[in-house]
């Protein structure tokens, strides 16, 4: 009772054969399936095909390594060879908010360095170790840590360094540390990524500079053609599908939602290429002249009271992405009729 802002499902579970009556949502129904539906359906598997591409971003565990714009530029200044372990830091809310998907903080990364190394480094390891390593090393009333190990005995690496993902993106030489028959490679210009938590799925192609928050999932992808297959809307209604939500907030976990998304045959068109380059280029100059971020934008986007020019564009070259990945998939007898329709997301 109240006026908070929650939301419950209730799921009756009977055991044996139940002979009574089957509700979904009020409604009567012969089946309910394990997804909640009256559908007879199937899970997913994941695909070897999607293996070492989405990847949850740094888990870093203690704010501590956290800069702001400020503070970063004072140690780059004083000495510029810190810029090998201050980067741009990124959250899901730089992603979903910010018009141009620029990082709004800076982040302390000594990847899997010893301590040896990382002590070259003065200023950011004196602040690391002035603003991290009490937290890390605290005591319970034992005696012993309270953290689990080796977080305490490492303080001045994240709990997750992600290596696997910043390989992906061929930032691996950073680490001391690869995989078995690792060999250096060029950085991916861009990457796709998306918040963890998010109202919409629309991903975004942004530059391969920063460091991912835990609160983004990064995709070792760069080329247009993969960036309209996901904002496609056979691929939004398939995350809507497998995700898990916090209220109506869609919860992205690349195990569930990518690495079981089969592909089309024909994912390298130059029709998808083609227009996902032009959905990228309107979607970025959109946000950036009404200075309005990705929620903001799609807010607009599907309101069918929105009329505005430039967003009926947007929904224009929407379709166009959504007939090309169609014809990837060689579904060209299926009309989306696409509208505007009230769905129980």
């Amino acid at each position: 009772p109240g006026a908070a802002a929650v939301v419950t499902s209730r799921v009756h579970l009977h055991k044996g054969n139940w002979q009574g009556a089957k509700y979904l949502s009020g409604h009567p129904t012969k089946f309910i399936s394990a997804f909640l539906s009256d559908q007879d359906e199937w899970t997913p598997k994941r695909l070897i095909a999607n293996e070492d591409v989405a990847f949850i971003g740094s888990y870093v565990l203690g704010m501590g390594f956290v800069l702001t714009p400020e503070d970063a530029k004072e140690m780059l200044e004083a000495e510029p060879r810190n810029a090998e372990v201050i980067f741009p830091f990124l959250n899901g809310d730089d992603l979903n908010s910010d018009p141009s998907q620029k990082a709004s903080r800076y982040v302390i990364n000594f990847w899997d360095w010893p301590e040896e190394r990382a002590e070259k480094f003065k200023y950011p390891y004196a602040w690391i170790e002035q603003k991290v390593k009490p937290e890390r090393q605290r005591l319970k009333e034992d005696g012993t840590y309270a953290l689990r190990n080796p977080l305490p005995i490492r303080w001045w690496q994240y709990a997750d360094k992600r290596p696997a993902l910043y390989h992906a993106i061929g930032r691996g030489s950073y680490f001391e540390r690869h995989p078995e028959n690792w060999c250096a490679d060029s950085p991916l210009e861009n990457i796709i990524a998306i918040s963890r938590h998010t109202k919409y799925f629309n991903p975004v192609l942004i530059p391969n500079t920063a460091i991912a928050s835990d609160a983004t999932v990064v995709l070792a992808l760069e080329d247009f053609a993969h960036f309209a297959w996901l904002n496609s809307t056979v691929v939004q209604v398939w995350v809507q599908k497998l995700a898990s939500f916090i209220g109506l907030t869609i919860r992205f976990t690349p195990s569930d939602c990518f690495d079981t998304l089969p592909k089309p045959h024909d994912i390298a068109s130059e029709e998808l290429k083609r227009v996902g380059n032009d959905y990228h280029l309107h979607r970025s100059r959109l946000m950036t002249s009404r200075g309005e971020g990705l929620t903001q934008i799609y807010n607009h986007f599907h309101s069918p009271n929105e009329r505005d020019v430039e967003i009926n564009l947007l929904r224009e070259k929407q379709r166009a992405i959504d007939l090309a990945v169609l014809n990837a998939y060689g579904w060209n007898d299926i009309d989306l009729c696409h509208d505007f329709y009230g769905v129980p997301y």
